[in-house]
């Protein structure tokens, strides 16, 4: 093979660069099939440009170290809920992403700041959590798939 198709493989596979996917469960006993943001790229990435996101799935963003978070709505076309989480994964507060529409010229871009130190937080279609039961206090464990 010549080192340029080598490279351009590597550059253009899905699996060269795709996230971990994990299981998050609650204690209350709600589970999740989550991909783990915990790069820098990835977490700017986030659930951008994606028109669906299946059931029972999300995103879990995972920071270095605890701080307030802050999100927006830039390139999300997904209504989403979005949790945050303190370092012993406390849900600490929840916030409802708006989407953007795919045929406005100037979408209304919002944001969404956290008034908690947290470091991790959680995307999930809205609603999840609300038929879910997961509320404020409630905690996390991530396991392998």
């Amino acid at each position: 093979m010549k080192p340029l198709f080598i490279f351009s493989l590597l550059l253009f596979s899905n699996s060269a660069f795709a996230m971990e996917s994990k299981r998050l469960e609650f204690n209350n006993g709600a589970t999740l099939i989550v991909e783990v943001a915990s790069e820098l790229n990835d977490r700017r990435k986030g659930l951008m440009h994606r028109t669906e996101l299946a059931e029972n799935h999300g995103m879990l963003f995972v920071f270095d170290y605890s701080m307030p978070l802050g999100f927006w709505n830039k390139n999300t076309f997904i209504a989403l809920d979005l949790a945050m989480f303190d370092e012993n994964k406390k849900l600490k507060e929840i916030h409802h992403i708006e989407p953007v529409s795919l045929l406005e010229q100037n979408p209304k871009i919002s944001s969404y700041e956290g008034r908690c130190l947290c470091k991790y937080a959680l995307e999930v279609n809205k609603g999840w959590l609300e038929k879910n039961k997961v509320s404020s206090g409630n905690t996390f464990t991530l396991n392998s798939l």
